[in-house]
């Protein structure tokens, strides 16, 4: 699979892991790591809904990444991680749905371009 050189990027820092599922994991701090795996438990449904729907999740991880609260977007995709704002660690997954948001990109922008990088 091609990658888009916008989808290409490099993460450095003092970060820690917890597996939400067997093909997701939360990184984060440390300090918030227990928050941000809590608050995106729902990855696993919101991958196997999209998956029922169109085909199955081509890059085989799909983990988040809570950054510092500078990150001034909500979501931003990248093969096999998604980087996410910690204003989305609102204490009731009313946010989470930006995952989703994320994971449809994965399906229908990122994928688009990478068939037409290939000429497909």
């Amino acid at each position: 699979m091609c990658i888009p050189s916008y989808l290409i990027a490099l993460v450095v820092g003092p970060l820690v892991s917890k597996d939400i599922s067997p093909r997701s994991r939360v990184w984060a701090e440390k300090e918030v790591v227990d928050r941000a795996a809590w608050e995106f438990d729902e990855t696993e449904q919101y991958l196997s809904t999209a998956e029922a729907l169109l085909t199955p999740y081509e890059w085989g991880r799909y983990d988040l990444l809570c950054l510092p609260s500078s990150f001034p977007y909500g979501g931003m995709e990248n093969p096999c991680l998604t980087f996410v704002t910690p204003t989305l660690l609102a204490g009731d997954r009313s946010l989470s749905s930006v995952v989703a948001h994320e994971i449809a990109h994965r399906y229908r922008d990122d994928a688009r371009r990478s068939e037409h990088i290939h000429g497909r």
